[in-house]
C-alpha cells in the first residue's frame, strides 16, 4: 500500500492571534508547495484585507524559492530582484518625481527597511485600487506589478489586440476565464500567468521578408568565408530551390565537422543573406526531453521549450535556427532527447491537421 504525506494550503489555528502567518517549512524538500498559510481559527478583523496580504507574501517568497540565490539579482529579471533595485536605488531614480521619492521613504519607514513588507504594502494598494481605476502607485511601481501581477482584465485586452489566429484565441480565452476563477494563493495560479505572459510575448505578427537574391547570397557568403567551394555550392542550390518554390516545406541543411571550422558563421551567412534573424540552440549535454519540447504545465515554473525560447529571441515568425552540438546531444534510460529533435522537426507532426497544432 502507498503512503502519500498531503500538505495543506491553509491551516486554521486558535492561538495565532488575529493575524494571518505564511509559514514554511526549512526541512523537507518533498513539499507540495512552496508554503502553507496560517489563519485564526475565530478571525477578528478583516479576513479580505488578511488573505491580501497572504497572498503578497506569497508571491514574494515564491519567487524568492523560485530564483533561489539570485532573487535579489538584477541582471535575472524577477518580481523580487526588480522590487529589490528599485527600493534600493529610488533616490537615483530619474522616473520618480520629488514627492514620489519622499512617499518611497515614508512607505519605507513605515516597512521598517524590510522590502518584502514594502512590496505587501504596494501589492495591497495595486489589488484594491489601482484595479477599480484609482491610480496610487507611482510610474515605477506600477510597471513592475503589470509585468508580473497582471489582471485577467489585461490579458483580455492584449488578446484583443495581438495577432494570434482565431482558433488560438478560443483556447486562450478558456486559459483566461481558468485564470479569473483560481484564487490568488494558489501555486497553479503563477503557473498559468506565466503561460499567458509567453504566449502573448510571442511574435504572431511578425515575420522577415525573405531576400531570395542569388549574386546577393553569393557576394555575402563570399565575404564571411573564404575557399569552401562545395560548401558556398550546395548552399546556393538550396537557395535556388527556395526561389523557384518559396511556398515548399524546404529541407534541413546540416553542418558537419569538426569545431572551428565555420559551421556556426556559415548559418549566420545564410541568414544575413535572406534577411532573416538568427538564433542559436545550443543541444549540447541536453538530457531531458522537456528541455527540448517544453515542460508540463503540472510543475512549477515551468519553462517553455528550446525552439519556443529561440523564437522568442529573435523576436519573428520564421527566424533561421541553428541547432548546434546535437552529436553532444546525451541520452540515458528515462528518455532519449535526439529522437525527440528530429520528431520536433517533423513536417507532418507539426501541421494543422496533427493532435497538438500550432502556429509556431
Amino acid at each position: 500500500m502507498l503512503q502519500h504525506e498531503i500538505l495543506p494550503d491553509i491551516i486554521l489555528m486558535p492561538n495565532i492571534g488575529t493575524r494571518g502567518i505564511l509559514w514554511q517549512e526549512i526541512e523537507g524538500h518533498d513539499r507540495q508547495t512552496p508554503a502553507s498559510m496560517l489563519l485564526p481559527a475565530i478571525c477578528l478583523s478583516d479576513i479580505h484585507l488578511m488573505m491580501l496580504r497572504l497572498t503578497g507574501e506569497f508571491r514574494w517568497e515564491m519567487c524568492k524559492r523560485v530564483q533561489g540565490a539570485r532573487w535579489n539579482d538584477v541582471t535575472d529579471h524577477s518580481l523580487t530582484s526588480e522590487f529589490f533595485d528599485y527600493l534600493q536605488f529610488y533616490k537615483k531614480n530619474r522616473d520618480l518625481s520629488a514627492d514620489a521619492k519622499e512617499k518611497c521613504h515614508m512607505q519605507l519607514q513605515k516597512a521598517k527597511n524590510r522590502f518584502k513588507d514594502a512590496f505587501i504594502l504596494d501589492y495591497m494598494a495595486w489589488v484594491l485600487y489601482e484595479s477599480a481605476g484609482s491610480p496610487r502607485l507611482n510610474k515605477v511601481t506600477r510597471q513592475i506589478l503589470s509585468r508580473y501581477c497582471p489582471f485577467p482584465k489585461e490579458y483580455r485586452e492584449k488578446l484583443k489586440s495581438s495577432a494570434i489566429p482565431e482558433e488560438e484565441k478560443g483556447k486562450l480565452e478558456k486559459e483566461i476565464d481558468h485564470l479569473a476563477s483560481m484564487p490568488p494563493m494558489m501555486a497553479e495560479t503563477a503557473v498559468a500567468r506565466n503561460y499567458l505572459d509567453w504566449v502573448f510575448d510571442l511574435p504572431w505578427g511578425k515575420e522577415s521578408e525573405d531576400i531570395l537574391d542569388l549574386s546577393h547570397a553569393k557576394e555575402i557568403l563570399d565575404e564571411d568565408h573564404y575557399g569552401l567551394t562545395k560548401i558556398k555550392e550546395r548552399i546556393l542550390e538550396y537557395l535556388a530551390v527556395r526561389v523557384l518554390a518559396p511556398d515548399a516545406k524546404a529541407p534541413i541543411i546540416c553542418f558537419v565537422g569538426p569545431p572551428g571550422v565555420g559551421k556556426t558563421s556559415l548559418a549566420q551567412s545564410i541568414a544575413r543573406s535572406m534577411g532573416r534573424k538568427f538564433a542559436r540552440i545550443a543541444l549540447g549535454g541536453v538530457h531531458d526531453e522537456a528541455e527540448i519540447r517544453g515542460h508540463r504545465r503540472t510543475y512549477i515554473a515551468a519553462m517553455p521549450g528550446r525552439f519556443i525560447e529561440a523564437i522568442n529571441q529573435a523576436q519573428t515568425k520564421n527566424p533561421l535556427i541553428l541547432l548546434d552540438e546535437i552529436d553532444k546531444v546525451s541520452s540515458d534510460l528515462r528518455c532519449r532527447p535526439s529522437g525527440l529533435g528530429w520528431s520536433s522537426l517533423s513536417c507532418a507532426g507539426n501541421s494543422p491537421a496533427a493532435p497538438c497544432p500550432s502556429a509556431f
